[in-house]
C-alpha cells in the first residue's frame, strides 16, 4: 500500500466524525428502522410494559447503544440530532434515569458547539421531571427561554432513595410545597383511581362520586386518587383541581413501576383492591354504567373475606 492510499484509508476510517462528510454513519443506518417501531406506539396510546419492552429491543437491534461520552466531540451533528431524539424517546417509554443521563450529553455537547435549541432544552427538562430528579430539574429551569409554564413547588422527600415501595406526592393545601409520602394499600379493601386534572372523564367521574351521597359515604376513607407519573408535574392545575374537589384531593405517583398496576396513561382508571392485590380494573367513565360497574365492584371487593 502506498503512502497517499493510507492516508486516503485513515481518512475514511474517521469519515463519520467529519462535519459535512457523506459517509452513513451506523445511528443513520439504524434510526429509521428505530422510529418506524416508535411510530406503532402513538404517544397518546396507553404505554404499558409490553410497549415498553417493544421499543427497548428496538432500541438493542438497532443502535445498540449510545457513543461514550469521549466520543461525543467527534461525532457528526447529524448523529448528534439522531442521538438526542432517540434518548427523547427512550426517557418517554421508559421512565429510565440511564437514558435521561445521555440526553444531558448530548445536549452539553450541542450547547459546546451553541446548536442547542430552545425546545431540546424544554425537552430535558422535561425528561428531569419525568424521571423524577427534581432537584436537578430546579437547577436547570433557568436555563429555559421563554420560562417553564410548569414550575415545581418546594419538593420535600423524607422517604428518600431508600424507599421503593409505591409512594406519591402529596401537595400542600395552601404553600408551595410537596411531599413524598407512602402508598399503604395493604387494607382488606381499597381503591386507587388514576386520575387526570384535564381530563373530561376524570371530572365527570368525580362530580358523578359526589352528587351520589350513598356512594361517597360508602368509599370515604378507603379510595385515593393519583396522577399519573408523566413530564408535568401541574401544580397549578392540580391545585385547583384539589380545591374542587376536596374529597377526591390528587396527589402525584412518583415512580409508577413500584405501584401494583399494569397502565396509568389512561384516566381515569379505577383499581379494586384486596390486601394490596388488584381484584378488578375499571378503565375510563361515560355513564351511569360505569357507576353501576363501580359500586358492583365495590359490592365484590366488600364480599371477600377480611383476614
Amino acid at each position: 500500500m502506498t503512502r497517499n492510499s493510507s492516508v486516503v484509508f485513515v481518512v475514511a476510517a474517521l469519515c463519520i466524525y467529519i462535519p459535512g462528510c457523506t459517509h452513513t454513519s451506523s445511528v443513520r443506518v439504524g434510526a429509521p428502522d428505530f422510529f418506524k417501531v416508535e411510530a406503532e406506539i402513538p404517544r397518546m396510546e396507553v404505554v404499558d410494559d409490553v410497549k415498553r419492552a417493544t421499543l427497548v429491543k428496538a432500541f438493542n437491534r438497532y443502535i445498540g447503544d449510545f457513543p461514550p461520552q469521549g466520543a461525543l466531540s467527534a461525532t457528526h451533528d447529524a448523529d448528534l440530532d439522531l442521538y438526542l431524539r432517540i434518548a427523547q424517546s427512550m426517557v418517554f417509554y421508559t421512565n429510565m434515569t440511564s437514558y435521561a443521563i445521555q440526553q444531558k450529553l448530548i445536549l452539553d455537547e450541542n450547547t459546546r458547539r451553541q446548536r442547542t435549541t430552545a425546545a431540546q432544552r424544554l425537552e430535558y427538562y422535561e425528561s428531569l421531571i419525568r424521571v423524577r430528579d427534581f432537584k436537578n430539574a430546579v437547577d436547570f429551569a433557568p436555563q429555559l427561554q421563554p420560562p417553564a409554564e410548569d414550575v415545581l413547588p418546594e419538593m420535600v422527600d423524607p422517604l428518600g432513595r431508600g424507599f421503593t415501595g409505591p409512594s406519591a406526592w402529596q401537595l400542600h393545601p395552601l404553600l408551595d410545597i410537596a411531599t413524598r409520602v407512602p402508598a399503604n394499600l395493604s387494607a382488606d379493601w381499597q381503591i386507587v383511581v388514576v386520575a387526570h386534572p384535564r381530563c373530561g372523564f376524570s371530572r365527570r367521574m368525580m362530580q358523578h362520586i359526589n352528587a351520589d351521597t350513598t356512594l361517597s359515604s360508602e368509599v370515604k376513607g378507603r379510595i385515593q386518587f393519583v396522577t399519573p407519573q408523566d413530564s408535568q408535574f401541574n401544580f397549578e392545575t392540580l391545585r385547583d383541581w384539589n380545591h374542587r374537589y376536596p374529597d377526591q384531593a390528587l396527589s402525584v405517583v412518583h415512580i409508577a413501576s413500584e405501584w401494583p398496576f399494569d397502565e396509568f396513561s389512561a384516566t381515569p382508571i379505577t383499581y379494586f383492591l384486596h390486601k394490596g392485590i388488584v381484584q378488578k380494573k375499571l378503565v375510563g367513565w361515560r355513564n351511569e354504567t360505569h357507576r353501576d360497574r363501580f359500586a358492583d365492584a365495590i359490592s365484590e371487593l366488600k364480599g371477600l373475606p377480611a383476614k
